[in-house]
């Protein structure tokens, strides 16, 4: 799936960001949040917030980062 252009200047170059929150060693989880960003204006869509175990961590990123594209290509009519 791939990022529509920018709803507010129109740009192609867009990425989905990722910040690490916290890990915790104890739960065995990583706690991250994924959004869809545009390189030129800094817009950024809605905040996906995922707990991704220790033992997972591909399939948990990946269907994050669908999630975020998801959200960024909503669009209001």
């Amino acid at each position: 799936m791939n990022l529509l252009k920018c709803p507010f200047c129109g740009s192609e170059k867009l990425k989905v960001g990722h910040k690490t929150k916290f890990k915790d060693p104890w739960k065995k989880i990583i706690r991250m949040s994924f959004y869809g960003m545009c390189n030129c204006c800094h817009a950024k869509g809605s905040t996906v917030l995922v707990d991704i175990p220790y033992d997972n961590q591909a399939e948990a990123i990946s269907k994050a980062k669908e999630e975020a594209i998801e959200k960024w290509n909503i669009r209001v009519e």
